[in-house]
């Protein structure tokens, strides 16, 4: 167990749930899957009296419970899911998917692939992670609703170096100006 994870479950136990709700955000980065760190935010979130998204983190993991049957109705009723329908657009754009689909056990990647085949459309494809194709089931078996995805894109400028190309041009702006002004002084104009 990391140490920010047990962290949050210390948290969660003594009842600091913002706490742990912050703790454990950060430990849900892109490319993770772990099912025990999405069940503990789902425990958080339930705790908190956020049922729906506590659900949508439940979603991704094998977890069946009480609470999270309790969570998934709730998730159901507040993305406007039918009961007994795979899912809609709604809901698969609230699932805190942050990896491929492969990453996630056999029976969730079934439920994605079954959720992206319920909500694709032309021009408008989902799921928009990387990974084995969205039609195809963990198996190997096809069915209905297959489409290739790219692989999830990384952002090409962070903010650091955004920074430091404004604090250059501040700088080479800054060098312009002493520039003038010493060959002004110099009588240069």
């Amino acid at each position: 167990m990391t140490a920010g994870r047990h962290r949050a479950e210390e948290d969660l136990a003594a009842g600091r749930l913002w706490q742990a709700r912050d703790r454990v955000q950060g430990l849900l980065r892109p490319g993770c899957s772990d099912s025990e760190v999405l069940d503990l935010a789902a425990r958080i979130l339930f705790a908190m009296g956020d049922h729906p998204r506590a659900g949508a983190h439940w979603y991704l993991t094998e977890v069946s419970h009480g609470d999270a049957e309790v969570a998934f109705e709730a998730m159901r009723v507040r993305y406007g899911v039918e009961s007994g329908s795979v899912g809609n657009r709604a809901l698969a754009e609230a699932l805190p998917v942050r990896a491929a689909v492969d990453a996630y056990p056999p029976r969730v990647q079934d439920r994605l692939a079954d959720l992206a085949a319920a909500v694709q459309t032309p021009g408008r494809p989902w799921p928009p992670w990387g990974g084995r194709l969205a039609g195809e089931r963990a198996g190997g078996e096809q069915h209905a609703g297959e489409f290739g995805i790219e692989p999830p894109r990384q952002p090409r400028m962070t903010m650091s170096f955004l920074v430091v190309v404004l604090l250059g041009a501040w700088a080479a702006g800054l060098a312009a100006i002493v520039v003038f002004i010493v060959l002004w002084l110099a009588g240069a104009f």
